[in-house]
């Protein structure tokens, strides 16, 4: 064959190779190539039905699943769901209002309106990890406590800080576009001129509801109380703000003018103090009123307590120190304190006798230094007194004197215990004032009934 190639002049068509020697170290790395590239040369195997009918079999099931899903999604749970995004995507915002100013007789005002930045965080189906991070960052405080506390919160808002420093509420402020999670909200809290001296008058508002708990501040709460408006808000899927809308307008409460003097309360609420710290006592009361018009002037009682302290973030520890100190007392002895009527009937039985004809202007009794009782037992006088009449025994406070006119002395008839009762309920004793404030306590009479009751 090959002789007929040649003998037919193809030769001219045979391809020349170059020839070239070829190394030992080149025999070597043929090889490695070979072993390297074996795999090339296989032929691939098909896969086999049973492998091929599992992975359809598989892929089948997931299309299935996904169906079902997506189909209980919008058909059976779609209100469920639709609710949850519409709460999303809309939310309402409180606009605070301000409460109603105090003030004294002289138009110095007593109460004010302060501010406290407290930070909630408006919960949805998405933990935004980057902002938690960074809030946590700003308030210097535990990033996965509070990843902790925000999980847990399915919907709604939650109250991530309350009473911010200025500081940091200045920076959350400044980044309030990035953090759109998060809401810095501006909270009214109540402060007042002066904490312990008008305590017991004005008393203080819940730091929580900003309602009147004592004092002025609960007996007025509905007229100082404020009512703020309504912010809606809508959002976008990421939080960010659309549009807002004011629903209902902020109305602030009424401002409220007391007969109390600030200079007068002041003046006779220090001078209690340095009467109950000189004497040892463990209290005492003082109430100043205009004789001709009933106005209270001055009401003080001792201890007392700082109203300032409930605007402040207290723990219940705290409360709990606060209160339990022997100096601070939150009993208003002025209106709840019931003692002994003791000199200030005097007067009262003076009108009493003469008004039952048991003696006259100018009548007067011989008083001894005591008085010996039906049972043999002596009540002392605190001085001699002589004969004495109705004006002087008033003046010098004249304990023989009123005995006569009470309970009687030898041949001497007195009002006895049904008239002294009668007279002094004309007087309003054993009866509410009906001051405005609250807590007060009405005092009782003592009569036999009461007696015989407390003796068993």
């Amino acid at each position: 064959m090959l002789r007929f190639f040649q003998s037919r002049g193809y030769q001219k068509f045979k391809i020349k190779r170059r020839s070239k020697d070829i190394d030992t170290e080149e025999i070597f790395l043929d090889a490695l190539e070979h072993r390297k590239d074996k795999g090339a040369y296989t032929m691939e195997t098909a896969l086999s039905q049973r492998i091929f009918q599992l992975t359809f079999g598989l892929f089948l099931v997931l299309i299935v699943f996904f169906f079902l899903y997506s189909f209980n999604l919008q058909v059976f749970s779609y209100e469920e769901y639709s609710a949850k995004a519409e709460s999303n995507k809309y939310l309402s915002k409180q606009i605070n209002a301000q409460r109603g100013i105090i003030y004294d007789r002289s138009m110095n005002q007593l109460a004010f309106n302060a501010q406290q930045f407290d930070l909630i965080y408006y919960v949805d189906e998405t933990l935004r990890e980057k902002e938690i991070r960074e809030v946590a960052r700003i308030l210097e405080i535990p990033f996965y406590e509070l990843m902790e506390n925000i999980s847990q919160k399915e919907s709604g808002t939650l109250l991530v800080a309350r009473g911010i420093e200025k500081e940091k509420a200045i920076i959350l402020k400044t980044k309030e576009k990035e953090l759109s999670s998060f809401e810095l909200i501006t909270k009214n809290t109540r402060e007042y001129l002066d904490g312990n001296n008008f305590s017991h008058i004005l008393g203080y508002v819940s730091g929580d509801t900003f309602n009147g708990e004592a004092g002025i501040e609960r007996q007025y709460n509905e007229y100082l109380k404020e009512d703020p408006g309504v912010l809606y808000i809508e959002r976008d899927a990421l939080g960010r703000k659309i549009e807002e809308e004011i629903i209902e307008s902020p109305k602030s409460g009424n401002n409220l003018v007391l007969n109390i003097d600030f200079d007068l309360q002041k003046k006779v609420s220090e001078y209690l103090d340095e009467v109950v710290s000189g004497y040892n006592a463990s209290g005492g009361a003082v109430i100043a009123m205009n004789p001709q018009t009933g106005e209270v002037l001055s009401l003080a009682s001792n201890p007392s307590f700082d109203s300032n302290i409930f605007s402040k973030n207290l723990t219940t520890a705290q409360f709990n120190q606060i209160v339990s100190s022997p100096n601070v007392s939150f009993y208003n002895r002025a209106i709840a304190g019931e003692y002994s009527f003791a000199s200030t009937i005097k007067p009262m039985i003076g009108v009493a006798a003469l008004e039952e004809n048991i003696i006259t202007p100018d009548q007067s009794i011989y008083c001894d230094e005591k008085i010996e009782l039906s049972d043999g037992t002596f009540k002392s006088d605190w001085k001699f007194h002589g004969w004495t009449d109705l004006k002087k025994a008033i003046a010098e406070s004249s304990n023989v004197f009123f005995y006569h006119l009470g309970g009687g002395y030898k041949n001497f008839i007195g009002l006895g215990i049904e008239k002294i009762e009668k007279y002094l309920q004309y007087f309003g004793l054993g009866k509410l004032s009906q001051i405005d404030l609250p807590g007060e306590k009405k005092g009782l009479i003592p009569n036999p009934t009461w007696k015989s009751q407390l003796n068993g």
